[in-house]
């Protein structure tokens, strides 16, 4: 009988859960080396190896190698929850650095040292939920973010800085403005009383006035040094989008979604005039530097400018094809106006006339500034341009943004800051149209990036450890059944979390600010193709780790399989409606194959095959990669090679190691190949067969037995290495699927075996079926097949023991023993007996000469004509053979052995028949203690 598998691998015989490194073997274990864990479980404890459930859980706990292995699931999971929160902190710390949400406004200070930044939707909507309700307030000296401004409860939507620097105004869709201190981050005031999202703000240059325009169709003006309201401007029948306060701060402009502008008297709370003429909404608003002139920009894709004194238009320019958002003023009287039409026009004030157009973006204009003579302009291209508003020509196009650009805001004539739909504001040097990074925002983004590694890299580390130990609790408790339970539990908690993850993916595509997570179609795809991943390779690992590595291979391919025809047949049958044409269920079925049969079992068949594992099976390592990947699929280059070097330095060692290998069935072809190319190279091959045969390492199991049934249809490493040798079909599985799984295996490696047969694959053959004790050869097949192999060293040796052997069995009488004697004293049996010890199985040549002598004993005259001779003699002789037989079972192995205990069999059938006839009983008048040979 088989004996369980000895892993010769070093390993702690009691792991220790507050050990680091046995949390790494385990999982090695389980994903690689399977073999090294069934030997600890086995060697801590035989007889709670082979219990099943509740019972060997809790007698588990009185073996300390079962105890600290379960202890070390809770442990695990206690750090997965520390690397968890620490991943959850870091991430939040990662996303409070720069915006979470698309940038939509940046003012900067006077002096350009200071710049604040907003984060808004892109539809204005007061019902739309906050993905971003802070502002960031940015030290572009020093290259980094100074401060995070909380309290609104929704998006900001406007910003503005007063003109001291000191203090800053911020409106949101949460229908308050609210008053910041710059230099401290707090918040002053928090102004209320608009009815919807405030769209615009502005400060007066006295620093203390500000008016703040909202979606409910007012304006209101505010003191800011004590934080209350002066005056609700009301007279606009639409959402107001922009104002303009002149450089005396006596004066408000407003631009309105009513088509008018209007002019306010800051002073008195009064409406001055009502500018009529637009026939589309007002987008902007702008007021000249001598305070005597106003340009809109409207809907309608036209400007108008009017003469603020009187209330009157001077003059409409027109020649934007579609809707005018933005406007700022040149040097010179000269105005620049950004267009949806993707176009920016250069304006002399002076003549009403168009001067140049500026072309170039392949989007919207959403933001125009001026530097000088430089127009920087930002599109939805995602991309910035900066213009020579004197010549009217492209300078530079700024690269760097991912998204839509929406801000612009100029820190001096050299320098700009510009914000899009992604987290950071970008500093650009005009002069030289180079990005200008901000260093200390850097740094800290990648310390959080590190910190986010390390603790995402920890908490994924030790899912993979829970996962290992889910399996091998699922495996020790229920056997096959409970690992393959264990692997679709885990299956179902990674499909759980991905489906969570999707709708959280969905819900930000579906975000006005989406453009701010543009990566995040890959990151879906990307899990996606590691839940197909997943899910072969558990599925894999677990019938692994129960020892059914060929079906392991496969079954996330079927099952992936039938789960996508039963979609189909759903989709297509069940779920038809009587509006439904065949034709369309049909689409729907084939759609149902097409994307679970076909594309996610692409990424089922990369685990289930290993395929993440065999770039690290290439990288070369100490020792050969079967050795080190128990469970690999796809064929090792070399592996034969390595056996045939192992083989050759020490042919037991390499039996071993060979035995190991071909544990796995994708790898028994290479193990095929070793044998049978060393057989046929080595100078004495006979001999490597019977030292196949006679091995004691050889004599256990080849896979260590999960099931009951296992311990009895398990083979031996002994007979799966015959059988390769033999050319036979090996199967090592006790199931009926998992033995089709070998077979199919069997058919895809056909072509990496040596096929020839030889004599001596034929001998192999005959001893590989002696294994089973299933002779299947006639003795005229077995004279031919000795023959065959007498031109072998060892040859004649075995050739002449087999006609020994055969000539002993043929004979019936007491008489006929004699002729044992002449047999071995043939020239051709005396050059055995001197040549014993290089002989093949020096054993059997012993036991032919002990014959010998039985057979010269019983036959000789003198022994069976003395009074109680011939009692004595039989008696003598029947000790022999007792004793010859258990050497024979001991030390000789088959086909030897089968023949010799019969010739012992009918010898002693010989020597009891002649007792009978001379009618002595061996049992009476005859000391058999004394007539027991002596050594």
């Amino acid at each position: 009988m088989p004996t369980f598998p000895d892993c010769q691998s070093k390993r702690p015989t009691q792991l220790n859960p507050l050990n680091p490194y046995h949390y790494v073997l385990i999982v090695y274990w389980v994903f690689f080396r399977p073999s090294i864990l069934h030997s600890y479980l086995y060697d801590a404890s035989p007889r709670l190896y082979i219990l099943r459930g509740g019972r060997k859980f809790w007698q588990g706990f009185a073996v300390k190698a079962y105890r600290r292995l379960y202890l070390m699931f809770p442990v695990a999971l206690a750090f997965l929850a520390i690397a968890l929160g620490l991943l959850f902190s870091t991430v939040t710390a990662y996303n409070l650095q720069g915006h979470s949400s698309g940038v939509t406004a940046v003012v900067a200070t006077t002096d350009g040292a200071i710049a604040v930044s907003a984060a808004s939707d892109r539809q204005m909507k007061s019902f739309v939920p906050a993905t971003d309700a802070m502002l960031k307030v940015w030290d572009l000296e020093r290259g980094s973010e100074r401060a995070t401004l909380k309290g609104h409860r929704k998006s900001v939507s406007a910003v503005a800085i007063a003109p001291d620097g000191k203090r800053a105004i911020s409106g949101s869709f949460d229908e308050t403005v609210r008053v910041w201190d710059l230099q401290t981050g707090q918040q002053l005031y928090k102004l209320e009383g608009h009815e919807r999202w405030i769209s615009d703000l502005a400060i007066a240059p006295d620093g203390i006035t500000a008016v703040s325009a909202s979606g409910d169709g007012t304006l209101k003006v505010w003191d800011l040094q004590r934080g209350t309201e002066r005056y609700t401007l009301v007279g606009h029948e639409g959402e107001i989008y922009d104002l303009a306060i002149t450089p005396d701060g006596t004066r408000v402009v407003s631009a309105s979604g009513d088509g008018t502008l209007k002019v306010w008297d800051l002073q008195r709370g009064t409406e001055l005039y009502t500018l009529k003429g637009h026939q589309g909404g007002v987008n902007a608003v702008i007021i000249t530097a001598d305070g005597e002139g106003v340009i809109s920009a409207s809907g309608d894709g036209t400007l108008k400018v009017w003469d603020l004194a009187q209330g009157t238009e001077r003059y409409t320019l027109t020649g934007h094809q579609d809707s005018v958002d933005t406007i700022a003023l040149l040097p010179g009287n000269r105005l620049v106006s950004g267009s949806k039409d993707k176009t920016l026009k250069i304006w002399d004030l002076a003549q009403g006339q168009e001067l140049y157009t500026l072309k170039g973006h392949k989007g919207w204009i959403s933001s125009v500034a001026v530097a000088g003579e430089r127009i920087l302009s930002a599109s939805s291209d995602n991309t910035l341009k900066v213009w020579d508003g004197a010549q009217g020509q492209e300078l530079y196009t700024l690269e760097g943004h991912n998204s839509w650009v929406r801000a612009i805001a100029t820190l001096s004539d050299e320098t700009a800051i510009s914000v899009a739909y992604d987290r950071f504001p970008r500093v650009w040097n005009l002069a030289t149209g180079q990005l200008i990074p901000l260093n200390q925002v850097r740094l800290q983004r990648l310390g959080y990036l590190f910190s986010l590694f390390v603790s995402g890299g920890f908490s994924l580390f030790l899912t993979v450890v829970l996962v290992a130990l889910t399996l091998t609790m699922g495996l020790m408790l229920f056997g096959l059944y409970g690992s393959i339970f264990a692997s679709l539990g885990v299956s179902l908690v990674f499909s759980a979390c991905y489906t969570l993850a999707v709708i959280a993916f969905d819900r930000l595509k579906a975000h006005p600010s989406f453009g701010a997570f543009a990566e995040i179609s890959l990151l879906d795809r990307s899990l996606y193709i590691a839940l197909g991943i997943c899910f072969g390779l558990l599925l894999n690992v677990s019938l692994g780790l129960a020892n059914r590595k060929a079906l392991g291979a496969i079954a996330g391919i079927v099952t992936t399989t039938a789960i996508a025809v039963f979609s189909s047949i759903v989709v297509a049958g069940f779920l038809n409606r009587p509006a439904t044409s065949i034709k369309g269920s049909l689409v729907g079925g084939w759609r149902a194959i097409e994307s679970i049969g076909i594309d996610f079992n692409r990424f089922v068949a990369i685990g289930s095959l290993r395929l993440i594992f065999y770039p690290f099976n290439l990288i070369p390592q100490r020792t050969h990669l079967s050795q080190w990947d128990e469970s690999v699929v796809l064929p090792l280059p070399g592996t034969t090679r390595f056996l045939l070097h192992r083989l050759q330095q020490s042919e037991s060692l390499g039996l071993q190691i060979a035995a190991e290998i071909a544990a796995n069935p994708f790898q028994r072809a290479a193990v095929q190949r070793a044998l049978y190319t060393h057989l046929h190279r080595s100078p004495a091959p006979l001999h490597f067969l019977y030292r196949l045969l006679s091995a004691p390492e050889l004599e256990s199991y080849l896979l260590a037995p999960i099931e009951p049934k296992d311990w009895k249809c398990f083979l031996s490493r002994r007979q799966v290495l015959l059988g390769e040798l033999a050319l036979q079909p090996v199967r090592c599985s006790s199931e009926t699927l998992s033995a089709w799984a070998e077979s199919f295996v069997g058919v895809l490696t056909h072509w990496a075996r040596s096929r020839r047969t030889t004599p001596l694959t034929q001998f192999a053959t005959f001893l590989y079926a002696q294994t089973f004790n299933s002779p299947k050869l006639t003795s005229s097949s077995l004279e031919q097949l000795y023959s065959a192999c007498e031109r072998y060293p060892g040859g004649v040796e075995i050739r002449c023991s087999w006609s020994a052997l055969k000539i002993f069995l043929d004979y019936q009488t007491l008489s006929d023993l004699g002729g044992a004697v002449d047999v071995l004293a043939t020239e051709e049996f005396l050059g055995l007996f001197s040549a014993r010890s290089n002989a093949l199985n020096p054993s059997v040549i012993d036991s032919l000469e002990r014959l010998g002598k039985i057979a010269a004993e019983v036959t000789t005259p003198e022994t069976l004509t003395a009074p109680n001779q011939p009692l004595v003699t039989f008696a003598r002789a029947l000790n022999s053979l007792e004793r010859l037989e258990a050497l024979a079972r001991q030390s000789i192995r088959l086909p030897e052995q089968v023949l010799l205990l019969r010739a012992i069999e009918q010898w002693r059938s010989i020597i009891f028949a002649a007792l009978e006839e001379r009618s002595l009983s061996p049992l009476s008048g005859v000391d058999l203690a004394e007539a027991t040979p002596r050594g």
